[in-house]
């Protein structure tokens, strides 16, 4: 063969080379799922890892989450909630690789708790970038906090602090191990105006143990959250449209191979004596993850416990009946009404509804409201928060009579009876009583820092976060034991004033 002949030849290999180079930036560039078959990850030590590279072979939730993340309409995001150690960081980190490297002018925002975790997600993007096939790598460069690309894209952490400006428009917000960001919510304000129509958001986290259900993040995934889910085959829980522009997710601790019985079991040994933070790292169900119970002025109370879905008797057919009003002024006004019977191990109260409103609440809602159970079965005694003055007393009493009286406020006894119900298991709540029991999440002993050495230490007095129906439900209980409820050694108890 001649020397012209082998030139040509050489050239037609780079041009078939450059050509396949080509038509494969473009299928990258075009599928997420075609730019991830070819990733690299850093394998996790804490996970059986060596720590070493490994290509990113996707289980099968996470290439469902690639084929969702890349339909979803602009303008809308996910929220998943999840277990720990199943590669959503990574995967997180890909998607917005793929976004800024691959597409002209567009913009990310990576959130984060804090600046250390911020460089570490950022690291990660550094890693896909360093480790990806130099013919197919984009043009870039990836620094400790940012990345910038050819074509003017560029990559952003932000820690989450309460002023994380955000100067462009986004074509993706994403947020890791949100329910650990301590102004996750002012940061999605934020994200929402930078993202408009555009740009997509996602949101991951596993559950914080020491919020349980209280907190942004939490708040988040409830009001994504429809009534109803799908298991997709990958194992992840979709649930339906709920009443946010984000879709709700839930992966269960299960969802990744290989994690059978014996694997739980040693996992579990690593939570001795703590297993509210186990499951909340490790949930078989998104009603498992939110368990927290530190620092909650009622850790004795458990849903599966406390809330019912019938009544346990009719309102007339309760040996006494009892309400209470915390009046809110700037807070929210809860009434709570009590159906209280006598069982084997002494008297239960059973709430069987709720009033409670913010805002301005007249004199005349809280007496039509209470009128309707006097009608249907008289009330034996209604307790009031006088703290604002007794003008709301008397007009109660106008209604109701001397069944009216100033609340008994001694809190230190007071939560010291109600944890008593609840651990004996003598107070119950109908479900349909949703702010009551939200309230016991927010309603948390305070903590204080010490002005001098700036140490952080717990307080004996709660902070309220709108505990209103807590200090009702308080009100119900002490007033009963020590006003109407009166041990008698012969017969049975009887009203009597102390």
């Amino acid at each position: 063969m001649g020397e012209s002949a082998l030139v040509a030849g050489s050239l037609d290999a780079l041009y078939s080379l450059a050509s396949k180079t080509a038509r494969m930036r473009r299928e990258c560039g075009a599928s997420f799922l075609a730019f991830l078959r070819h990733v690299v990850i850093e394998s996790d030590p804490e996970d059986g890892g060596t720590g070493g590279p490994i290509p990113f072979d996707l289980y099968d939730y996470q290439r469902e989450a690639a084929e969702r993340w890349q339909a979803m309409p602009g303008g809308t995001g996910e929220i998943t909630l999840k277990t720990r150690q199943v590669g959503y960081s990574w995967a997180l980190c890909s998607l917005a690789y793929w976004t800024a490297a691959y597409h002209r002018a567009s913009h990310v925002a990576l959130f984060s708790a804090g600046e250390e975790e911020v460089k570490k997600l950022i690291l990660k993007v550094a890693y896909i970038h360093e480790h990806y096939p130099a013919h197919l790598r984009p043009l870039g460069r990836v620094g400790i906090t940012n990345a910038k690309f050819e074509g003017a894209s560029t990559i952003t952490g932000f820690p989450a602090t309460r002023k994380a400006g955000i100067g462009t428009t986004l074509a993706l917000a994403g947020f890791d191990e949100a329910a650990f960001h301590a102004y996750l919510k002012e940061n999605v304000g934020a994200v929402v105006p930078a993202t408009g129509s555009f740009g997509k958001t996602i949101i991951l986290s596993t559950s914080d143990p020491d919020l349980g259900e209280y907190g942004a993040f939490a708040d988040l995934w409830r009001s994504a959250k429809g009534a109803n889910y799908a298991v997709t085959p990958g194992g992840a829980h979709v649930y339906e449209e709920g009443a946010s522009i984000y879709r709700a997710v839930f992966l269960p601790a299960d969802i990744r191979p290989g994690r059978d019985a014996e694997w739980f079991a040693r996992e579990q040994r690593k939570y001795p004596g703590d297993l509210d933070r186990y499951h909340a790292f490790y949930p078989a169900s998104a009603a498992q993850a939110f368990v927290g119970r530190a620092g909650l002025v009622f850790p004795e109370f458990r849903e599966d416990l406390h809330v019912v879905q019938a009544h346990p008797k009719a309102w007339a057919d309760y040996d006494y009946r009892i309400a209470s009003i915390d009046p809110g002024g700037t807070d929210p006004t809860a009434i709570v009404p009590n159906g209280v019977f006598k069982t084997p191990i002494g008297y239960s109260f059973h709430q069987p509804y709720e009033f409670y409103r913010r805002g301005g609440v007249t004199t005349e809602a809280i007496i039509n409201w209470l009128a309707v159970l006097d009608r249907e079965a008289p009330f034996d005694l209604i307790w009031i928060d006088i703290a604002g003055g007794a003008v709301l007393l008397e007009t109660l009493r106008q209604y109701f009579g001397d069944r009216v009286y100033p609340a008994i406020k001694d809190r230190e006894a007071g939560i010291q009876a109600y944890r008593q119900c609840l651990g004996e298991r003598r107070l119950t709540h109908h479900a349909s009583c949703k702010e009551t029991i939200k309230e016991y999440y927010g309603y948390r002993i305070g903590e204080r820092r010490d002005p001098h050495d700036q140490t952080l230490y717990v307080t004996k007095t709660p902070v309220d976060h709108h505990a209103d129906a807590k200090d009702a439900q308080r009100y119900n209980i002490l007033g009963f034991n020590q006003v109407l409820g009166t041990s008698v050694s012969s017969g049975p108890w009887k009203l009597a004033w102390r």
